[in-house]
């Protein structure tokens, strides 16, 4: 799990397709704006972090995950590892496709908002204004990155949502 500078665990939903991430660090989110939809108040904390982009079809958008969660088996990721050097990123959004599967295995689509988390080690969780969340290599060495089905379309369910470990490798420039 990636920190702020304060220390505390720094949590983000990606908004893949459309460049939009949010993140919130330990506790209870700030102010959220607040939307009305179908009759029940949704909160959610966006921040705008770069231009729109086109969504693909296969792509699952953020408000289909809902009715969607009942039939998640599970996660997919490509690649099954992400390689970056020293002082390099990679957009989670460009370099990281998650798709979800049915208990069969079959694909349901690619999501577009997804959780992650960073744990400590040679990558950092850092916000690109071009496109979203982006690891970062900080030195070599490895850190695992952790996606997970969001949290929000998953609460009706009282199983696990499923979640990936993804791994990073960082390398020293030549």
């Amino acid at each position: 799990m990636s920190r702020s500078r304060s220390g505390r665990a720094l949590v983000c939903a990606v908004f893949v397709g459309a460049g939009v991430a949010g993140c919130r660090s330990g506790g209870s989110a700030a102010a959220v704006p607040v939307a009305a939809s179908s009759g029940k108040t949704v909160a959610t904390r966006r921040e705008r972090l770069g231009a729109l982009t086109a969504f693909a079809p296969g792509d699952l958008l953020p408000w289909q995950l809902s009715a969607l969660a009942p039939r998640v088996g599970g996660l997919t990721a490509a690649p099954a590892e992400l390689r970056i050097t020293v002082g390099d990123t990679i957009r989670l959004g460009a370099g990281l496709r998650v798709t979800v599967v049915d208990s069969a295995g079959n694909a349901l689509g690619r999501i577009l908002t997804y959780d992650v988390a960073l744990e400590p080690g040679a990558a950092v969780l850092a916000l690109d204004p071009a496109g979203g969340i982006a690891v970062a290599g900080v030195h070599p060495g490895e850190s695992v990155l952790r996606v997970g089905f969001p949290a929000e379309p998953w609460r009706p369910r009282t199983d696990a949502a499923p979640e990936l470990s993804i791994p990073v490798r960082v390398q020293a420039r030549p």
